[in-house]
């Protein structure tokens, strides 16, 4: 720093030596100039001394140079002036552009957030008519589903009501068979009533969180042989066959928890397949779980059905004027998972379905747990 001061100050030096030799140089060439007209003004003027001449010619000369030096210090002082004046502007103008600059990045910034909030709004009025859709659509089903659950209760009450009136009315001229027959007719409407009921119940309980499960030791087999069989006294049109392979005895589980699930896929696999005799239930055991599929060879389904199959009160388009609830395949799907295990459907319309559940020998992965740790 106090180098650079040395040489500002040299060179200011320089710069006053340089002016006056400008100035001697301009003196000389001055009196070089006009020495034709200052010989002739001796000549007019010999009667003045040349001491006098030469002090007048000096004197001259000093004051043109003073006036030449008050001239280049005014110059100088102004030349200052205008430098600090143009450093004053030069400091407006750079405050200026940073003030511009602060307010650009504040705008850019504000616009920014702008966006950004308007983005977020926009996300949530999409969030919320996502939902409000969600819940019309949930309105329409459950109103769907209150129709459907009124003619799935209606229809077995009808057949009681149908068949105790004929045994009332023809009791003493019926044959013992005849009275055995109407008596099973009035017992299946009344099994398929409490199935439909313990599917609502199930489901109402399952929303609201308090359905639990009881794992025991169960025989899968036995299981799917009473549900086939009650499944098969319920509709006498299809044949219903139960094929157990190289299945594991007992698996843990919660035996209501299965009956409801495999009693909901033969009854789905019979009710679509009207036309279609034969329905299949294979089990077999796949290293540590055990499969059980249900096959029918009825209306199947569509591939844009498929995706939405296993949703509560869900209906497939093809359905139509079959009694359903649609909750089974969804109270299906809930038990299922609650066993850790998983359903699957592979389907083709118009040529049927195969439903496959798979679950684990030794239940759910929290009772392994458990069973770890009280060992």
């Amino acid at each position: 720093m106090a180098l650079s001061k040395k040489i500002h100050s040299n060179a200011k030096s320089d710069l006053c030596i340089i002016a006056v030799l400008i100035l001697l140089k301009f003196s000389l060439s001055v009196f070089f100039d006009f020495g034709e007209e200052f010989a002739e003004f001796a000549e007019r003027h010999e009667h003045l001394e040349l001491d006098e001449f030469l002090f007048t010619l000096s004197f001259g000369s000093l004051a043109f140079a003073w006036f030449a030096y008050r001239r280049w210090r005014e110059y100088s002082v102004e030349l200052k002036n205008r430098n600090i004046i143009n450093t004053q502007l030069a400091q407006e103008i750079a405050e200026r552009e940073s003030v511009e600059a602060d307010l650009i990045e504040h705008r850019n910034n504000l616009q920014v957030a702008i966006d950004e909030a308007t983005e977020e709004l926009q996300a949530q009025a999409n969030e919320l008519k996502n939902a409000l859709d969600k819940e019309k659509d949930l309105n329409e089903l459950q109103n769907q589903f209150v129709t459907m659950a009124s003619h799935e209760f209606r229809t077995p009450l009808a057949i009681i009501d149908g068949a105790a009136q004929r045994l009332s009315k023809r009791a003493e001229s019926l044959e013992p068979g005849e009275t055995v027959r109407r008596t099973e007719k009035i017992r299946n409407a009344v099994r398929r009533m409490t199935r439909l009921i313990d599917s609502v119940l199930t489901a109402a309980s399952m929303e609201q969180g308090r359905i639990s499960i009881e794992m025991a030791p169960c025989n899968i087999g036995e299981i799917l042989n009473d549900v086939c069989s009650h499944q098969q006294e319920l509709s006498n049109y299809h044949d219903i066959s139960c094929e157990l392979t190289g299945l594991t005895e007992t698996i843990q589980a919660d035996p209501g928890a299965l009956d409801q699930i495999f009693t909901n896929l033969l009854s789905n696999a019979v009710k679509y397949s009207p036309d279609e005799k034969d329905i299949e239930v294979t089990a077999y055991t796949e290293d540590d779980c055990v499969v059980v599929s249900v096959r029918d060879h009825g209306l199947g389904l569509d591939d844009d059905d498929l995706g939405n199959l296993f949703e509560r009160f869900f209906r497939a388009k093809n359905t139509a004027g079959i009694a359903g609830t649609g909750i089974g395949l969804n109270l299906v799907r809930s038990l299922v998972e609650m066993h850790d295990g998983s359903v699957d459907v592979e389907s083709e319309k118009s040529k049927g379905s195969t439903f496959s559940v798979r679950l684990p020998i030794a239940g759910p992965d929290r009772m392994r747990q458990m069973d770890s740790k009280a060992a």
